[in-house]
């Protein structure tokens, strides 16, 4: 080839430094650009053919299947996203998306006309996206080393390495992959401005040297910087975009510091707008630990020093490593995490050019930025460090791995270049099947992390309905290792008034309040359990309690109605209020909640309006008689309902227990 290297170097150009150790630029053929693109193609499908056969798993629960605004695809429904924050995030193109690969999902049920989303569209969807991000990275690897097999290597290692299988396994990191989507476009564009001025190679795949006009490099930073806006919108880690642009313009082009800033200037302040809003969303009372100014950097240090480790090493990656900011100082060793960048970067030091090596690790460095801990974020609460903050920072070692294939083009090199990337392609292939279902997810994640509250809460969850006592035992495992989480505590305290052991649910359902006092689904339950204990007057405190943390908590407004219609307590009951409570829920359900007009029916009767307690008791036996015949758990709460009628007939009110323990329904776990 007889072009210019895209790189600048230390007086030579990358053809006279190549040329002179054998190198791929001394003259020999470059590949087409299509061709690689097929490889990529090719080889990212196979590595990660099994996310299709995956389900749902952990919260796609509620970003995707119970997200209510995602089908059916409307206008409405799209202009809501646009104008309404959701799950604490501001992301309308990632949802917009979701929205019409649901429109694509959704699966008729010919006999009950109940609508599914079928979750392999999801996954593959992620893996078009992971692909299409892959081939971004080919184009802008090209653009900066000048050849094809050089940015197929980079671009290979991008898609490949086992740090990005979390984000392309998992529905909910859609908007990580857009979110990377338009911020590799938007540096790619950002390049092309940039390094117009100094006559790099263009992305065409004939390599030509070209000098765009000033007309059309100023084309290329209107792309890049719509690109940039719709990554902010997919995601607002985005913000780590004209990071990863600077770094690449000051570290290689090295135009002066007006011509670098200038452009990035404006993406910034977009960034700062982001930050805001997002900051709105995600208020510091929300998190269980803010972690002191003074340390943010120690547990930064401690992230970029975990993450270099997961790059080198590959293995024993999870969902949830548990290093939160409060465990991470809690550590004799957080004093000595330093030393694992310090010496990464004593070794970058020691190789020839180093000042390029120093920029790709800045790279890494910059697009981890937005999550190494110097601003709080939720997930903190969980883990400062994830696989899927590294997605779009794998830019930086895509970059090195280009520039040592480009440089030191040898045999031996893309030999061993191409026994590591199937390596890591094997690694990803195995770290997909964790992935099948939120059990052998979180199964997984014990083995690497026994410390995971969340894995024991979900594992928890999942046997709830089936296995209290196994339910139980995750339950305890958590509160074991986070004594005040509230969650944990919840949990167990659900669980443990399901299993009717009544003492230690209120303890544990208290220790959860007093950590979260806003808990709503904590004081439901513990009003459950003071009821069922006949500690009416405090039970109704937390009724009262929980509809004021969640007002469209209607199963609470039937509880608390409940207990003011039948309680033996007359300081407690208050048949007036019952009826005010419930006839509202009543009357806009076509068929009501059962246990709903059974209250309803009970709060006339206190106030001396028998024949409407019992004619309304009789329609609803005429109906439960006919679902009984299906569903057999319901006869119990038939008879109870039966008996409260032939009450009412005689003119008499009821007062009785909680009617809870009689309606065969599935307990909602504290979270």
């Amino acid at each position: 080839m007889n072009s210019k290297s895209a790189i600048p170097g230390d007086g030579q150009t990358m053809e006279e430094k190549t040329a002179a150790d054998g190198g791929l630029s001394a003259g020999s053929q470059d590949y087409p650009v299509f061709l690689a693109l097929l490889l990529i193609v090719v080889f990212t499908v196979v590595v990660f053919r099994g996310v299709g056969g995956n389900t749902y798993v952990y919260d796609d629960k509620i970003n995707v299947v119970s997200n209510a605004h995602l089908a059916p695809l409307s206008w409405e429904n799209l202009t809501w996203f646009w104008t309404t924050p959701y799950a604490n995030l501001y992301v309308p193109v990632t949802y917009s998306v979701l929205a019409l690969e649901a429109k694509l999902a959704a699966k008729t049920d010919e006999t009950s006309g109940r609508v599914t989303l079928d979750a392999s569209v999801f996954h593959y969807g992620n893996l078009a996206f992971h692909v299409a991000n892959a081939a971004l990275v080919l184009l802008l690897l090209r653009s900066v080393v000048g050849h094809t097999l050089p940015a197929m290597a980079g671009a290979l290692l991008f898609a490949l390495h086992p740090l990005q299988a979390e984000t392309v396994n998992w529905i909910t990191e859609t908007k990580g992959l857009l979110a990377t989507l338009f911020g590799v476009l938007a540096v790619w564009q950002y390049w092309l401005f940039a390094a117009g001025n100094r006559h790099v190679l263009s992305s065409t795949p004939c390599g030509v040297t070209i000098s765009p006009s000033p007309s059309l490099r100023w084309l290329h930073y209107a792309v890049a910087t719509i690109a940039f806006g719709l990554a902010l919108l997919s995601k607002p880690s985005a913000v780590a975009v004209p990071l990863v642009a600077l770094v690449l313009d000051a570290g290689l082009l090295r135009r002066g510091f007006v011509a670098t800033i200038v452009p990035t200037a404006a993406w910034f302040c977009l960034g700062l707008v982001t930050v805001v809003v997002t900051r709105g969303e995600q208020t510091l009372a929300n998190f269980q630990y803010v972690t002191p100014l003074i340390d943010r950097p120690l547990v930064a240090i401690d992230a970029l020093a975990f993450y270099l480790e997961k790059l080198s090493v590959p293995g024993w990656l999870c969902i949830d490593y548990g290093r939160q900011p409060s465990y991470v100082l809690g550590q004799g060793w957080r004093y000595a995490a330093w030393l694992v960048p310090l010496l990464f970067v004593g070794l970058l030091l020691l190789l020839p050019d180093r000042r390029k090596w120093l920029v790709f690790a800045a790279v890494f460095v910059a697009g981890l930025f937005p999550m190494l801990g110097f601003v709080p974020f939720g997930f903190q609460d969980i883990s400062t460090v994830a696989d899927r903050y590294a997605y779009f920072a794998m830019l930086g070692p895509a970059l090195a791995l280009a520039w040592t294939v480009e440089r030191y083009d040898r045999r031996a090199v893309i030999v061993a270049v191409a026994v590591a990337l199937l390596v890591l392609g094997s690694l990803s292939h195995l770290q997909t099947r964790y992935w099948h279902n939120s059990r052998s997810l979180f199964e997984h994640v014990l083995t690497v992390n026994q410390r995971s509250v969340t894995a024991n809460l979900v594992l928890g969850n999942l046997v709830s309905g089936s296995n209290p006592t196994d339910a139980a035992r995750y339950f305890r495992a958590a509160v074991e290792i986070a004594p005040n989480h509230a969650g944990a505590n919840g949990s167990l305290g659900t669980m443990l008034f399901v299993m009717g052991e009544l003492r230690e649910a209120i303890q544990h359902l208290r220790t959860s309040i007093e950590t979260k006092p806003d808990n709503y689904l904590a004081h439901f339950y513990l009003a459950q359990a003071l009821a069922s204990r006949a500690d009416y007057a405090e039970a109704q405190t937390h009724y009262e309690q929980t509809l004021q943390h969640n007002p469209r908590f209607t199963t609470a407004t039937i509880q608390l109605a409940w207990l003011l219609a039948t309680c033996p307590d007359d300081a407690v009951r208050d048949g007036e209020r019952a009826i005010e409570l419930l006839s509202p829920i009543v009357k806009e359900q076509e068929n009501a909640d059962p246990l709903a007009i059974d209250s309803l029916a009970a709060a006339n009767a206190d106030v001396g309006k028998f024949d409407v307690a019992a004619q309304a008791m009789w329609n609803l036996i005429q109906r439960l008689r006919i679902v009984a015949k299906h569903d057999p758990r319901w006869l119990t709460y038939l008879r109870a309902i039966e008996q409260r009628v032939q009450l009412y007939q005689a003119r008499q009110p009821y007062r009785g227990g909680p009617t809870h323990q009689l309606v065969p329904s599935r307990i909602t776990i504290t979270r």
